[in-house]
């Protein structure tokens, strides 16, 4: 078992993303999926990004993105036509799939630092994400 405390996450300023991204080497990572860590200031926005996803290992299915929000948050989230506002106190999770229909960006309107764990299966892989 490998356990995984939030203050042994190492948090790396992300200036193409206007965030943090958290890693520790014990977070799950194989080629089937991959987790980290993110956190965005009060007031600043993920850009408005879509991913070409890859194939699941079973060959049929299109991967995916999801945000498990653990504390919750006051966010916004656009798919850069629509908004939805999101002010919660328990724990959400946020699916996007593959393609330009997913794209996505995430606004902390809160007014603590919003953070989030990210899950994407299969593995994250460099080239699919496409900022808008």
């Amino acid at each position: 078992m490998k356990v995984v405390k939030h203050e042994s996450v190492i948090w790396e300023k992300d200036d193409t993303h206007n965030m943090e991204a958290g890693f520790h080497s014990d977070l799950p990572s194989n080629m089937s999926a991959d987790v980290m860590f993110a956190r965005i200031q009060q007031g600043d926005i993920l850009p408005l990004h879509w991913h070409t996803r890859p194939l699941d290992i079973d060959g049929a299915d299109k991967g995916f993105e999801s945000f498990f929000f653990f504390r919750g948050g006051h966010f916004v989230i656009s798919d850069g036509s629509e908004e939805r506002e999101f002010c919660v106190s328990e724990p959400i999770t946020i699916t996007f799939e593959s393609g330009i229909n997913n794209a996505h960006s995430v606004r902390n309107i809160g007014s603590d630092p919003l953070e989030f764990q990210v899950l994407c299966a299969p593995r994250f892989a460099d080239g699919e994400e496409h900022l808008m």
